[in-house]
């Protein structure tokens, strides 16, 4: 039992005996008198060797926890003022009491001394104060520790927070069957263990998984509840034809080409002839219409001297080939080109130092 200086702790469900020790020895057969009024309590004894055992109190009539005013009286001195605090032990209890001159200093067992209890070894706790299964837990009223049931059996209450609609008010363990069957469905203040290894999630708004879920599976909502879906249940569901479906699992642009039909990629050109060529710049497309990637350059041109000049292709101002007339091969194809055209750029070829060239005749070969 827990003991706190000037508070005397009586059982409301058992005979409760105190002895008081008396730090000044009045001598034998000094009257000691502890009167608690409001619960009509008056016991007294007799002191002998400094000490004096009150006569026994029965089982007080009054709520556990609770506390009373009380006074003890050491023959004629003035009555030292004390409380009294109602615990149920439902076994009798002996209590030591130590009085100075003054006051009560501390309520303890009749071994005397103050109490150290260790949370990790209550073997000296008398299997009476609980039952199996009962945890030790702080009363109501933050003042003492009392047996309570478990929390997992259902029969405590935790009151430590809130959860979706309401504060939790009951834990209760229940089967995954248990749980599906509640009637009326589960109560938004309980929290529900589920006991048989799966889960039941409740509290989306009264809305609960209908069935077990399979591996890989999706949930839907169907109004009412959350039922599984297979991945081909879900593209159904989702709108997405088969067809479709073909396309979304391709790896890359190549295999969705293949699904589309698309395998072979278009490829063009364009084709011109400049008949007597200038220094200036020739624009192929002034704004490209759609995306395109430059593939080879092919030029043929009559030289009719030992000069001819420079060829330069670019792509929206930045040079795709340069081609020197005077000592290209003729005709030219350019190495492998790659380079994107965006739609609304410019494809154009420039001319400089232009001389002894005729009948230039050029093609831009693309892919889109």
């Amino acid at each position: 039992m827990a003991c706190n200086a000037t508070r005397i702790e009586l059982s409301n469900s058992a005979v409760t005996t105190l002895t008081v020790t008396l730090t000044t020895d009045p001598g034998d057969g000094v009257t000691v008198l502890l009167i608690v009024d409001g619960l009509s309590i008056t016991t007294s004894g007799t002191t002998s060797g400094g000490s004096a055992t009150l006569t026994p109190i029965a089982a007080v009539t009054a709520d556990t926890n609770s506390l009373w005013d009380a006074v003890i009286q050491i023959g004629t001195n003035r009555p030292a003022v004390a409380e009294v605090l109602i615990t149920e032990t439902n076994t009798a209890q002996s209590l030591g009491i130590t009085v100075t001159d003054s006051q009560v200093t501390y309520c303890a067992p009749l071994s005397g001394g103050s109490v150290d209890v260790s949370t990790l070894d209550l073997t000296d706790t008398p299997s009476s104060y609980g039952t199996v299964g009962e945890v030790l837990a702080l009363n109501s009223g933050a003042t003492a520790f009392e047996f309570v049931a478990n929390v997992a059996s259902g029969s405590a209450a935790y009151t430590g927070g809130t959860v979706a609609e309401g504060s939790i008010t009951d834990v209760i363990a229940l089967t995954d069957t248990q749980y599906t069957n509640l009637t009326g469905g589960p109560d938004p203040t309980t929290l529900y263990v589920i006991t048989d290894g799966t889960t039941s999630i409740d509290d989306l708004d009264d809305v609960s998984i209908s069935g077990g879920v399979s591996n890989d599976a999706f949930l839907m909502y169907q109004g009412t509840n959350w039922h599984d879906r297979t991945p081909a249940q879900a593209r159904t569901a989702l709108g997405i034809s088969s067809f479709g479906a073909t396309l979304i699992d391709d790896a890359d642009a190549s295999a969705a080409r293949t699904t589309l039909d698309l395998a072979n990629v278009k490829t063009d050109s364009y084709v011109g002839h400049i008949e007597a060529p200038a220094d200036a710049t020739y624009y192929i497309d002034a704004a490209t219409v759609i995306n395109k990637t430059i593939t080879e350059l092919y030029l043929k041109w009559t030289n009719d001297g030992s000069n001819a000049g420079t060829l330069v292709l670019a792509v929206a101002g930045s040079t795709v080939d340069t081609v020197d007339l005077s000592s290209a091969s003729n005709p030219y194809t350019s190495s492998a080109l790659s380079t994107l055209a965006t739609s609304g750029d410019e494809i154009k070829i420039t001319l400089t130092s232009v001389a002894d060239v005729s009948d230039l005749r050029f093609v831009v070969e693309y892919t889109q």
